[in-house]
């Protein structure tokens, strides 16, 4: 996706320079940066779309590889367990085991 960003940003700054270098905006140019911004729209989408099935399939791959392993996938399904914090809960219970001064259970 980045990729796409890039190169969007990179050909919009050139089509931009070329299209002002006469000082003057014909409406040929006009109508073609209004169907390029659409093209692009769409590609983004489309670009998009194809990272998230790929991220779906990869994620469900990585599940299948670890035996009893908890995807997003499965999360609901009422299996595994759900634990669910308040804001100061979760701050209280991330903060020392990321620092490592809490050890969690089974550790």
């Amino acid at each position: 996706m980045f990729a796409c960003t890039t190169t969007f940003s990179v050909l919009a700054y050139v089509w931009l320079y070329v299209s002002l270098l006469d000082g003057f905006v014909s409406p040929f140019e006009a109508w073609l940066t209004f169907a390029l911004f659409f093209i692009m729209i769409g590609i983004a989408y489309v670009l998009d779309k194809m990272g998230q099935r790929r991220g779906k399939a990869a994620e469900e791959k990585l599940a299948l590889e670890k035996p009893g392993a908890v995807s997003l996938a499965n999360i609901g399904d009422g299996k595994h367990a759900v634990t669910s914090y308040t804001p100061l809960e979760f701050f209280n219970t991330l903060i020392p085991v990321e620092s490592g001064t809490k050890v969690e259970a089974g550790d």
